[in-house]
């Protein structure tokens, strides 16, 4: 088949937002099929089509860089809308495409109307209800994301989702419970693996043998990095050398984290390090003992799964998370990691100390988090699995 993946990222490079369907994409190709990753670019000019592990990257006309600046998303999202229907209706005169996929609710709009003029179906990796994300900006969004979410969701031919959860939430809304499949996120356990040395970015640092606890990822009021820091304050009485990291960044609720730091005293022991590539993300949790996710209960946390809970577990570290229902499906409480009532700031106090104080006890339960990674949650073999339901709903 001529399968044409589309993201709303820049790829090249690989990034956490084109990940899922660049793992789906190398299986694709190892199975055969001729692989188009459709994707805007950085900055108002065309990129040379170029071929990536076998997959052919194909930019349109984008300005990327400017996606998150406040003022002018909104036309940076319908230019890339027109932008990316022209770039696939060219795309399939050239080589004829029999599916379409996308990732995220703008791409997957593009993905149902070329569906509709190109005769292609069209498949869906539906991991995040974006509708309960764009609560946190604005109120006036909300009904706008879920109408083109229930347009994606009735005009598309197969949705893979990540948990039961979100599949039940699909159908109770309106999804057909015929269509929605369930295939869980994952992470590569080569690149993410518990033998990277952490000792010279520790010494970048200057961490000696602090204790140290990670949040890596986009910083949203629904990953609750607020209570995190409240509770590493809390952590701090007990264990002054400990430090925490927070690997990635955000807009206005990013803002407010940060000055929540410096209102508790507590600039020396935080360090923020903004965004890292995704092929550094290895090295940031090397340096940890646990990995910290103090999400707040809502629609989306309580049904997605996170691609940080698995590489920390790649890496072999114990995660503190927040006990929302299919997260909770999947850790193992005491075993494999520890699970907080959310907003529970003592509590996520509690769980970090008990893991920092027991470097024996965190090495443990690393090690079964590890081994639990590479029974289930390798991409090679969850992609495996998406591959072959595309190929069989394709010929259905």
């Amino acid at each position: 088949m001529n399968i044409a993946l589309l993201v709303e990222v820049p790829f090249p490079p690989i990034s956490r937002a084109n990940l899922r369907l660049y793992r789906l994409g190398l299986v694709l190709d190892r199975r055969g099929h001729e692989v188009y990753m459709l994707s805007p670019s950085f900055y108002p000019h065309r990129q040379v089509e170029d071929s990536v592990s076998g997959i052919h990257a194909v930019q349109y006309l984008g300005f990327a860089a400017f996606i998150y600046s406040t003022f002018i998303r909104l036309p940076i999202v319908v230019v890339h809308l027109i932008n990316s229907l022209v770039a696939i209706i060219k795309l399939n005169k050239k080589v004829n495409l029999q599916v379409i996929q996308a990732w995220h609710p703008l791409a997957s709009l593009t993905a149902v109307v070329a569906g509709k003029l190109t005769g292609a179906k069209v498949f869906l990796d539906w991991t995040d209800f974006y509708s309960d994300i764009v609560r946190y900006e604005s109120s006036l969004i909300v009904p706008i994301a879920q109408a083109i979410e229930h347009i994606i969701m009735n005009n598309c031919d197969g949705i893979f989702t990540v948990t039961n959860e979100m599949r039940k939430a699909l159908i109770k809304v309106g999804a057909s419970s015929g269509k929605v499949f369930v295939i869980p996120d994952g992470v590569d356990s080569a690149m993410f693996n518990s033998t990277i040395d952490s000792q010279m970015i520790r010494k970048r640092f200057c961490l000696n043998d602090s204790p140290t606890v990670i949040f890596h990822g986009d910083v949203k009021p629904i990953d609750g990095v607020d209570v995190l820091i409240k509770a590493f304050a809390l952590v701090l009485k007990s264990l002054p050398s400990a430090k925490l990291f927070v690997v990635g960044g955000g807009r206005k609720y990013f803002s407010e984290v940060k000055q929540l730091v410096k209102e508790l005293g507590i600039e020396r022991s935080v360090i923020f390090t903004g965004w890292v590539s995704h092929k550094a993300v290895p090295e940031y949790i090397a340096l940890a003992d646990v990995g910290a996710m103090p999400l707040r209960s809502t629609l989306e946390t309580n049904c997605y799964l996170s691609f940080k809970l698995f590489e920390y577990w790649a890496m072999g570290k114990p995660v503190v998370v927040s006990r929302v229902k299919a997260i909770s499906n999947v850790v193992q409480d005491g075993v494999n990691s520890s699970l907080v009532d959310p907003g529970d700031v003592a509590g996520f106090a509690e769980a970090l100390l008990k893991i920092l104080s027991n470097r024996d006890k965190a090495k443990l339960m690393g090690e079964k988090a590890r081994l639990m990674v590479e029974t289930f949650y390798d991409w090679d073999k969850i992609m495996a699995r998406e591959a072959e339901s595309v190929e069989y709903l394709y010929s259905s």
